[in-house]
């Protein structure tokens, strides 16, 4: 029987959190075990993920921006090799500006998040909701030419 990259991925859908945890980033499967995104996630479309029951979810930041998702993701040595080769190619070529650093590589591995419950419980901080804070965010970014 001849190798199928399909067959593999839908044999091992249901250990994809676990080997992330494994493998990957363990904190990261905590933290989408906590907001409850540890979903099996099957189809998408626009800006909508489904899961395996059916549920629809909004990626807001697809939806915002109006381009599409992300499809991938880049395992952290790749990104790292090309952080170097990039930095590399600023020392050959000039006016090279370079994507990205070692530096940022490295600190893409890490994920950060935040709770600013304490900061609205005792300071009174007002809440942007998520839509229009990522809205003004791409807005920004746009206008500074940081993202098309």
């Amino acid at each position: 029987m001849a190798f199928s990259i399909t067959q593999l991925i839908e044999e091992r859908q249901d250990d994809q959190y676990a080997l992330h945890k494994n493998y990957i980033n363990p904190s990261m499967t905590r933290v989408l075990g906590i907001i409850g995104f540890n979903k099996k996630y099957v189809r998408g479309k626009g800006a909508y993920l489904w899961d395996i029951e059916g549920n629809r979810y909004l990626d807001l930041l697809a939806e915002v921006s109006d381009r599409p998702r992300v499809r991938f993701h880049i395992p952290h040595t790749v990104a790292l090799v090309w952080a170097y080769v990039d930095v590399a190619l600023t020392r050959l070529i000039p006016n090279h500006i370079p994507t990205v650093t070692p530096e940022t590589a490295c600190l893409s591995r890490n994920y950060e998040y935040f709770d600013s419950g304490k900061a609205v419980r005792e300071l009174g901080l007002p809440q942007t909701p998520a839509r229009e804070a990522l809205r003004k965010a791409v807005e920004w970014y746009r206008a500074n030419g940081y993202a098309p």
